[in-house]
């Protein structure tokens, strides 16, 4: 026998499952989501203005020499702005008297390497997979706002109008 959905149940559900899936990814992976939207033009013809990209750890055990050629996604102390770029070279530094790793990045349509490049404790994680252009809906609606918790509040204003609007049709039937 087939259940019969109504489109409106259905994309209220959607979204619901989409808030908690986002709510439970930020919260287990390092209070960052796990996927990004690449907004600018740095890393054609690979990655696009609007695609999404989903960021996967580093493993642990990973030598960084194993990065070189590899996508990263990182964020420097000074930025609010996740960069997504490729590790071109390694050099062995001293920061703060310990020996780590600075991340020589670029992007794939820049000329010149990145003028502040990360540590390897700086990087998120590497891009693992792309879905071409699903977020340019999320850059458009970004750069109206430009400012993300005013975006994020709107967001969740959409959800809760979209809700109540499905309950009082859910009461008026009654």
């Amino acid at each position: 026998m087939f259940v019969k959905v109504k489109l409106f149940d259905l994309i209220i559900s959607i979204i619901l499952i989409s808030c908690i899936i986002y709510l439970v990814y930020t919260y287990f992976y390092k209070g960052y989501t796990p996927w990004a939207i690449v907004g600018s033009y740095s890393m054609e013809p690979i990655l696009e203005l609007g695609d999404l990209i989903f960021i996967q750890s580093i493993p642990e055990n990973i030598h960084p020499n194993d990065l070189v050629n590899k996508i990263v996604v990182y964020r420097k102390e000074f930025s609010n702005t996740l960069i997504v770029h490729r590790v071109i070279d390694l050099k062995l530094i001293k920061e703060n008297g310990e020996k780590t790793w600075l991340l020589i990045t670029k992007g794939d349509a820049n000329l010149y390497v990145d003028i502040n490049p990360p540590t390897i404790n700086e990087v998120i994680g590497l891009v693992n997979v792309v879905i071409p252009k699903v977020g340019i809906l999320g850059l458009l609606f970004k750069n109206l706002v430009y400012n993300p918790g005013i975006g994020f509040i709107i967001l969740f204003l959409i959800v809760l109008y979209i809700i109540c609007l499905y309950v009082i049709s859910s009461l008026s039937r009654k």
